[in-house]
């Protein structure tokens, strides 16, 4: 028989994984068998609960806590069946397209939203919408025109895509129109933005995980700034700070270069279920430094950047999981690919409100 200590962690481990899966999530997109297993554990705890050889106290306390959990989770399992009947197939791989949706468009707000549109990546807005527009398309070929909550998310996902559409006018706009002597600060600063996404996606990262079509994007808007930085020169602009940049660049693009023929010579000769372990291994990694850095902290003295990275890498797991869950049948794929959807959403809702809080005074005092 499991002694207080035992239960008491099992009932946590309940209590953290109903959390990640369920609080707050469409039940659309809920696994029926995954909120069966919680139940099934708090059933078990529940009756070794009852015979515990502990204080009247400790035992009171103990099953009281499983019987809310056997309550909620019962509850919660009756009402995404309910649901997930009603809306049928298409409705809930429509709700799952929503969820894909939300992961994209929080993509923008971490690199876009409250940025200087001159300094933005223009191909990483590209991107973005590449993966937005199919999953409106997708949505709407599902059926959103016959149910309400799928016509709520269709018309958010509609209004994004025309949102990022003209945001992309306007940034390509905003970096071509400053003059020549501003233009060398901004290409600077657009380069140090894609230095940076590489040591996010890249530096000391397992490299069979990484997305190859990443580092080509990576590479082709290092070109286009070196390539304006010499039109520049052409153009007979003599600025040291201009010519030292555009040696950089040059160097880092020829070393990225250099990387993708390697990350793709792994992929050549390793196996698919290697790969998908690996995946696997790297997103628990994610996990793991999200509950040591983020979990149960004040919100206020958090490290904004170190999540941005976090969901930037799970991000391109969750594109690399989905890819192989639409081309091949993998056994367990759809279970982890739900456990990195589910992390996606809590860490990304945890950046929201970590940004909100720091923009709160933390009590009272002057203004």
């Amino acid at each position: 028989m499991a002694n207080l200590q035992a239960l008491d962690h099992q009932l946590a481990h309940n209590d953290t994984a109903y959390q990640l899966h369920f609080a707050g999530r469409s039940r659309l997109t809920r696994d029926l068998g995954r909120i069966e297993g919680l139940w099934t554990s708090a059933q078990a705890v529940l009756a070794e609960a009852r015979q515990l050889d502990a204080s009247a106290q400790e035992r009171a306390a103990l099953v009281t806590r499983a019987e809310h959990q056997v309550s909620i989770y019962a509850t919660e399992r009756d009402a995404i069946a309910a649901a997930q009947r009603a809306a049928g197939a298409s409705g809930r791989q429509a709700a799952v397209a929503a969820q894909r949706a939300r992961i994209v468009v929080h993509r923008y707000i971490r690199h876009f939203a409250g940025q200087s549109r001159s300094t933005r990546d223009v191909a990483l807005l590209a991107d973005v919408l590449a993966c937005l527009e199919p999953l409106a398309a997708e949505m709407e070929r599902l059926g959103a025109a016959t149910m309400p909550s799928a016509q709520e998310d269709l018309r958010w996902v509609a209004a994004h895509v025309a949102q990022f559409r003209e945001e992309r006018k306007a940034i390509a706009q905003a970096s071509t129109d400053a003059p020549q002597d501003e233009q060398v600060s901004l290409l600077a600063q657009i380069a140090n933005g894609l230095f940076a996404a590489y040591r996010t996606h890249f530096a000391n990262q397992l490299r069979l995980t990484r997305r190859p079509e990443l580092l080509a994007r990576l590479i082709q808007a290092a070109e286009q700034v070196r390539d304006r930085m010499e039109t520049l020169r052409l153009q007979g602009l003599r600025d040291d700070h201009n010519d030292a940049n555009l040696d950089i660049v040059a160097q880092r693009v020829r070393a990225w270069r250099l990387e993708l023929a390697a990350i793709r010579a792994e992929r050549q000769r390793t196996s698919l279920p290697a790969l998908v372990a690996d995946l696997e291994t790297a997103a628990n990694a994610e996990l793991e430094s999200y509950a040591e850095h983020f979990a149960g902290q004040d919100r206020r003295t958090r490290d904004l950047d170190r999540l941005c990275a976090i969901c930037d890498r799970l991000d391109e797991i969750e594109r690399q999981l989905t890819h192989l869950d639409e081309v091949r049948e993998i056994p367990m794929l759809e279970a982890r690919l739900a456990t990195v959807r589910d992390a996606l959403a809590l860490y990304q809702d945890e950046y929201d409100a970590i940004a909100a809080a720091k923009k709160v005074r933390a009590g009272p005092g002057p203004d």
